[in-house]
């Protein structure tokens, strides 16, 4: 009975351990993409965009991707705002009412985006944009 509690603490204070860090890690996250969310309000986009990546780098979570997007949209960076919110759709598990709110801010963001189809006669082909 005795080495059963001992494998059994063996095992479980990992994942003790690993669980006590992920809620501290989300508590800073959660931190972070509040005081995001209040730059973001005050205008500030650099600043919450620079938050939301430092909670995001924190705690990976699909919410914090969403506030990135539209950081990013408010600064007009339009292309890496697309970026994060089809990553967003891609990885995260959303509920239908947030799935359909990232849907909806791709296409607008993509609406504005222009979007270049080159087609070549040649296999093999190499496409130099100004020289390079």
């Amino acid at each position: 009975m005795r080495h059963a509690a001992l494998a059994f603490t063996l095992v479980l204070a990992p994942l003790v351990a690993r669980a006590a860090d992920d809620e501290a890690a989300k508590t800073a996250a959660r931190k972070l993409l509040l005081e995001g969310n209040d730059l973001l309000a005050a205008g500030d986009f650099a600043a919450a965009l620079e938050k939301f990546r430092a909670a995001y780098a924190a705690f990976a979570s699909p919410k914090i991707l969403i506030n990135m997007g539209t950081a990013l949209r408010s600064l007009g960076q339009e292309v890496e705002a697309a970026a994060i919110y089809q990553r967003c759709l891609d990885e995260a598990a959303l509920d239908a009412a947030a799935r359909a709110d990232v849907e909806k801010a791709l296409f607008e963001v993509r609406a504005r985006l222009g979007h270049i189809a080159i087609e070549v006669n040649q296999a093999g082909a190499t496409l130099l944009v100004d020289g390079l």
